[in-house]
């Protein structure tokens, strides 16, 4: 049954909107026990993707929590972060 709307109809919109929000869900897992850092980087992952479908997508973006093109900057050294954080911890445990 074709109702006329297509996925990508749905996925930019949605995804355009999530994105803003990446601060907040990046911070989650500080209030989880366990291996925050490795929950982070999944979460970060996430967005990641997110981030890439957004670059193809023809809608202007959604920035009402930080105005790009600074969030997709901080998005990316927030990443960073977070990986080099877990490679010194790692590099710190087998040595």
């Amino acid at each position: 049954m074709d109702l006329g709307i297509r996925l990508i109809d749905i996925i930019f919109p949605m995804f355009g909107f999530l994105f803003p929000f990446w601060p907040f869900f990046v911070l989650v897992p500080i209030l989880s026990k366990g291996r925050v850092l490795a929950k982070m980087l999944v979460v970060w992952a996430a967005f990641l993707f997110v981030r890439i479908v957004l670059v193809f997508s023809r809608l202007p973006t959604i920035d009402f929590l930080i105005r790009e093109p600074i969030n997709s900057l901080i998005f990316l050294i927030a990443g960073g972060i977070i990986i080099l954080t877990i490679v010194i911890r790692r590099i710190r445990k087998t040595t």
